[in-house]
């Protein structure tokens, strides 16, 4: 079972957030039950989490040359090299 006190924390700074509504106390304390458990829950694996070394790297490179149209990026030869994608040959 969920920590109740921590619940209930939760529901009334979501309450207060909300300007205090009058009569909605059970919407507050299920949000906060449901945000409780889902804080509580283990990580969904996703793809982006089960990257090769390879992809995780290019993603590193990727990140450093954002926004794409950033001239001081697109012009630095070691970053581009970074971020290029080996092409299959036919």
């Amino acid at each position: 079972m969920h920590d109740e006190h921590r619940i209930r924390e939760r529901a009334y700074h979501l309450w207060e957030k909300e300007g205090s509504p009058h009569g909605r106390h059970y919407e507050f304390w299920e949000r906060a039950r449901l945000m409780e458990e889902a804080s509580m829950a283990p990580p969904i694996p996703t793809p982006l989490s089960e990257r090769t070394p390879d992809e995780k790297r290019m993603d590193v490179g990727l990140e450093e040359t954002f926004p794409a149209s950033d001239p001081v990026a697109a012009s630095n030869p070691s970053l581009i090299a970074k971020a290029r994608v080996p092409r299959k040959r036919k």
